[in-house]
């Protein structure tokens, strides 16, 4: 059986109504922002006071973050030339929803063509209930995380790029996003950690996923590996470490991996994961074999919880009116 294909009427109408939705969102997103803002310059710079601009504590010169939302026509000649957001497949002309194109370009965009097409499929999405609506904040504060880990790459190992494994830069990002929707919804963080749950298939193939298949930044797997799994490895760190800075702080240790680890260019995920295990070590005081096993073993009976509930099908946490 095949799917019907969207007149442009249908198509213009759930544009208009996503475009109203993010207006409707984006004064709670921007309240989300600001507090990230002042934890971020926390942070970075614990000796000063938080503060929402982000360049007075984070960097030594202040970066302006510009937040695109639109179509893809409308958004592809304002994305910056030479980085991933131009990808003709990747990035915004292609079936990019969301991404954050970099520390010297500062741009975040979320494409409504993006999100409606699902990369390739026509999503039926209704942006005036949940899980949908919350899926434009998520997105965006997924995206500020991304140039908090970049900067603090280059604040705290003097590099470009990202300091965290895979695994640890988008499920860290997801596990930094929900804790933005437990702020913006007023819901303790235990129900609202539900919405991981849209991963769907995800939480019943986790078993098969291994944390050490999710180190390098090579791109994306698949989803279930670094932003599902991602995301339990992740509230696992905090929670081992009672840091929720260990999110970003690994990159402190970058001194330490100079001294240990010999980087050869014929074994680069060899190379990431003793990086990993140095910077556990030396950071938190973590050996990196126990904290593997107990990542995945947490991962797996959070799995197995997650689908319980899945599988009794209620609604999504924040419920809608």
């Amino acid at each position: 059986m095949f799917s019907r294909y969207p007149s442009p009427r249908e198509l213009l109408i759930r544009r208009l109504v996503f475009l109203a939705v993010v207006i409707a969102l984006i004064w709670g997103i921007i309240a989300t922002v600001m507090a990230f803002f002042g934890w971020v310059g926390s942070l970075f710079n614990g000796d000063k006071p938080p503060t929402v601009v982000a360049g007075e504590t984070c960097q030594s010169q202040q970066i302006e973050i510009k937040a695109y939302v639109g179509t893809r026509d409308w958004l592809t000649p304002k994305m910056p030339a030479g980085t991933w957001c131009t990808d003709p497949v990747m990035g915004v002309p292609g079936y990019g929803s969301g991404g954050f194109c970099g520390l010297e370009s500062g741009v975040i965009f979320i494409s409504i063509d993006g999100y409606l097409e699902g990369g390739g499929s026509n999503s039926k999405r209704d942006f005036s209930k949940n899980p949908d609506k919350i899926l434009v904040s998520f997105g965006f504060v997924h995206e500020m995380v991304h140039w908090m880990q970049g900067e603090a790459t280059v604040k705290f190992a003097n590099m470009k790029g990202f300091y965290n494994s895979y695994w640890l830069n988008e499920g860290g990002a997801n596990f930094a996003a929900m804790m933005g929707q437990a702020y913006i919804y007023k819901l303790p963080f235990s129900k609202i950690r539900t919405y991981i749950a849209t991963y769907g298939a995800c939480i019943f193939s986790s078993d098969s996923l291994k944390l050490t298949d999710y180190i390098r930044n090579t791109g994306q797997k698949n989803n279930c590996g670094a932003y599902y799994s991602g995301y339990l490895w992740s509230e696992y760190l905090v929670a081992t470490t009672g840091d929720i800075g260990s999110l970003v702080n690994l990159a402190k240790q970058q001194t330490k991996v100079d001294s240990e680890v010999v980087w050869d260019p014929n074994k680069p995920e060899e190379f990431e994961q003793k990086r990993l295990a140095v910077s556990l070590k030396y950071q938190y005081g973590i050996e990196f074999e126990a904290f593997v096993r107990g990542a995945e073993l947490y991962g797996k009976n959070a799995s197995e919880k997650l689908g319980i509930w899945f599988k009794a099908n209620p609604e999504y946490w924040p419920r809608n009116p």
